[in-house]
């Protein structure tokens, strides 16, 4: 059964595939003891992107 986009009803979209790869990729990391700093960070400029997630390790880097 089709929705009203035309996807498959049950079917995940490439964006919601990607938050939830972005959530393991987090939980993953904060496992291993770094700390979430800024999540979706768009760099700034002509043609910038964005950088999903930055951590800092307990030392500080």
């Amino acid at each position: 059964m089709d929705n009203l986009k035309g996807q498959k009803t049950g079917q995940a979209t490439t964006q919601q595939t990607g938050d939830e790869a972005e959530d393991l990729a987090l939980r993953h990391l904060q496992a291993q003891g770094l700390q979430l700093v800024q999540c979706n960070y768009r760099t700034p400029g002509r043609g910038g992107g964005e950088i999903v997630l930055i951590m800092r390790d307990a030392d500080g880097t």
